[in-house]
This record gives structure tokens, C-alpha cells and sequence, in this order.
């Protein structure tokens, strides 16, 4: 090991579940994912599954989901 730095910054993230969305009954099926848009950058999260996400975005989920 050289002992440089490689430049990664690793970012705190906190584990979350969103529950599926239930079908309408319709044709037309229901997106299970839910997106979250922080200067820009958009980041997609899978309903139904654990997933990991940094703490922004897990605040701006918070706001939506005050149950999470």
C-alpha cells in the first residue's frame, strides 16, 4: 500500500423499507418506486425491498412518509 488516499468519501446511510403500493384494479399498473430529487440528482428507490440510502434522502422521505 502506498498509503494515498483514494478520493472515496463514504457517506452515513440509513436502511429503509417502503411498502408496496397496492394495484388499482386497473390495466394500468402501479409504479413501485419512489424517486427523491436533491440538487438535481435524482435518487430511485425499490418499494418492497430494504434498501440503503444517505441521509438526505432519508429526510426528504421522513417529510413524506412521517411513519418511516
Amino acid at each position: 500500500m502506498s498509503g494515498k488516499k483514494t478520493g472515496l468519501i463514504v457517506e452515513p446511510t440509513v436502511r429503509i423499507f417502503l411498502p408496496l403500493l397496492e394495484e388499482t384494479g386497473t390495466e394500468v399498473s402501479v409504479d413501485q418506486t419512489e424517486n427523491v430529487i436533491i440538487n438535481g440528482t435524482v435518487t430511485q428507490i425499490r418499494r418492497g425491498e430494504y434498501v440503503d440510502v444517505k441521509v438526505p434522502v432519508f429526510m426528504q422521505l421522513k417529510q413524506r412518509y412521517p411513519n418511516l
